[in-house]
């Protein structure tokens, strides 16, 4: 499945950081996830980030995208996806307690938040994820397909 709004680069980069904040969360496919929602209709979005006046989707998610390198390089002289999994925790604990040197916008803890939202969806949101969880799935209308 190929990308509509993510360079195959940022798509990576999503999926490792989402990856730090709920672990499986590149292997179901949270950048695909995201990209396909900010590619369609934003009435049609399953993303938290609609509810929440940010403004358009894709320039949220691509201003995050840049603010991780952004910050990723500034501490460590290299983007976000040639960090070790430690250096990679120090980005994400830097956004969440609103620490971040070099990264401004989109606000790093609420991008934080926003993809956070994003990584449970797709890791614990879905009928697989339900079974994960050994949780009934009562969906009261069954999905097209898993998000």
């Amino acid at each position: 499945m190929s990308m509509q709004v993510f360079s195959k680069e940022q798509a990576d980069t999503y999926a490792a950081w989402c990856d730090i904040l709920v672990a499986g969360a590149a292997r179901a496919g949270v950048a695909h996830f995201v990209d396909q929602n900010i590619a369609g209709p934003y009435d049609r979005a399953l993303l938290f980030l609609r509810f929440s006046e940010a403004g358009p989707l894709a320039d949220y998610y691509l201003g995050g995208l840049s603010g991780i390198d952004t910050e990723s390089n500034h501490r460590f002289g290299v983007p976000f996806l040639q960090l070790s999994q430690a250096e990679r925790q120090v980005i994400v604990e830097a956004a969440i307690a609103s620490k971040s040197q070099a990264w401004k916008r989109p606000d790093p803890s609420f991008f934080y938040l926003v993809s956070r939202n994003d990584a449970v969806d797709v890791v614990y949101g879905t009928e697989a994820g339900f079974k994960a969880l050994d949780t009934p799935y009562m969906a009261h209308i069954l999905p097209e397909k898993p998000w």
